[in-house]
C-alpha cells in the first residue's frame, strides 16, 4: 500500500515539477529534468552560471587541455593526475580550469567531492597557502587568478592540496603541458594576462 502511495507522490510531483520548469533560475537549473550542461564558469561576485558546452564532451586538444570557446570567453580544463581516495572508495579526480569570462579571469577547481571548509576552502599550491572561496557545485576559486596563472605557467609540473569532508587531505598533480599555449588563448580576450 505504501509503495503505490510512493509511487504517486513522486508522479504528482514530477508533473508538478515540469510544469514550474520554465520559470525555475538557472542558479536552480539542477532541479530541470533536462538539465545536463555544466556552466562555462561561476562569476565570483554573484556565482550566476552562463551555460556552455560541458567541458567533459569536448575532446583534449593534442597537449591533453579540453578547451570550450563561447560567445562569453573561453575556458580551458585538465584532470588532475589521480583519483581522490577515501574510505568508501575512490572517486574522479579533481578537474582544473583557468578560464577568461566576460573580460575577467577566474582559476577554479571542481574538486568532484565537497572540499573541507565552509565558505573558504584552504587550499596549497606548490606549498604556498590560501583561502579560495567556495562556488556553486563541487568549485572553488582561486583568490588571486592571475598571478596563479602567471605561476603555473612557468611550470611543467604542480602540486595542489586540499581536504575532503569525506576524504582527508590529499595532494594532486596537475601536468602543465602545453599550458603558455592556453594562456595565449586566455589573452585574446582577457589582456591583463599579458605579464603570464
Amino acid at each position: 500500500m505504501w509503495i503505490i502511495v510512493t509511487i504517486i507522490v513522486i508522479g504528482v510531483g514530477l508533473v508538478w515539477l515540469s510544469g514550474l520548469e520554465s520559470s525555475i533560475p538557472d542558479e536552480l537549473g539542477f532541479l530541470k529534468l533536462g538539465h545536463h550542461s555544466t556552466p562555462l564558469v561561476s562569476e565570483s561576485a554573484s556565482d550566476t552560471a552562463s551555460q556552455g558546452t560541458p567541458a567533459a564532451d569536448v575532446p583534449p586538444t593534442d597537449n591533453g587541455w579540453k578547451i570550450v570557446e563561447g560567445a562569453d570567453g573561453l575556458e580551458a580544463a585538465r584532470e588532475f593526475g589521480s583519483r581522490i581516495h577515501s574510505s568508501t572508495g575512490d572517486f574522479d579526480a579533481p578537474v582544473f580550469y583557468a578560464t577568461c569570462y566576460r573580460g575577467q579571469v577566474f582559476v577554479r577547481v571542481d574538486t568532484r567531492l565537497r572540499a573541507a571548509g565552509d565558505k573558504a576552502v584552504q587550499v596549497s599550491v606548490d606549498g604556498a597557502p590560501a583561502s579560495w572561496r567556495r562556488g556553486t557545485n563541487q568549485d572553488i576559486f582561486a583568490p588571486s587568478p592571475e598571478q596563479l596563472i602567471k605561476h603555473l605557467a612557468s611550470r611543467a609540473v604542480t602540486s595542489v592540496r586540499f581536504g575532503f569532508d569525506e576524504a582527508p587531505s590529499q595532494s594532486f598533480t596537475l601536468h602543465l603541458t602545453g599550458f603558455p599555449q592556453v594562456v595565449q588563448q586566455l589573452r585574446k580576450s582577457c589582456p591583463q594576462l599579458s605579464g603570464a
